[in-house]
């Protein structure tokens, strides 16, 4: 322990110990910033609810596949996508794809968990209305992963045309 007598500092300092003051200046901050801390605990949360998803989903996952071998033609791009987000989380649970947004995974599970559960904003049982909100939802999840999932295409080789309206 350095003290502050001129003796006792001189000899602290000869064998090897920093002055007070030396430490205080190159000492880090106590506290890291709000935002630092606030970003660490967001992607955190994020990583955890994502494993906790991605481990309920592979449950879920025939019962997602099977609800969507009957959607109309004109809905096919999201069904494909969701294909897509599907078929990257299984790549992601296996460990063969990590390329991706702290935010991917959480956004993504969610989503499709969502539409494989009965408990929906609006009830499945009732015909087209029930499964308006679960395409909404899905499109809205693709929209936000667009980034991540134009990137595992590219990864897997596919064309970003067949999940994608490309710019001409």
């Amino acid at each position: 322990m350095v003290t502050t007598n001129d003796a006792n500092s001189s000899s602290a300092v000869a064998a090897g110990a920093v002055p007070v003051d030396a430490q205080a200046a190159t000492a880090e901050p106590a506290h890291p910033p709000l935002r630092q801390w606030l970003e660490r605990a967001v992607k955190g949360a994020g990583e955890a609810l994502g494993q906790r998803y991605l481990h309920r989903l592979g449950a879920a996952q025939s019962t997602l596949r099977d609800s969507m071998s009957g959607i109309p033609e004109r809905l096919q791009r999201v069904a494909q996508q969701s294909r897509l987000v599907l078929e990257l989380l299984d790549d992601v649970r296996a460990g063969t794809y990590r390329d991706l947004s702290w935010y991917s995974v959480p956004v993504a599970a969610a989503a499709l968990l969502y539409t494989v559960n009965p408990a929906d904003v609006v009830p499945d049982a009732l015909p087209f209305l029930g499964g308006f909100d679960d395409v909404a939802l899905l499109a809205i999840a693709v929209r936000l992963l667009r980034q991540d999932l134009r990137a595992y295409c590219r990864f897997k080789g596919y064309p970003e045309g067949q999940y994608f309206d490309l710019p001409s």
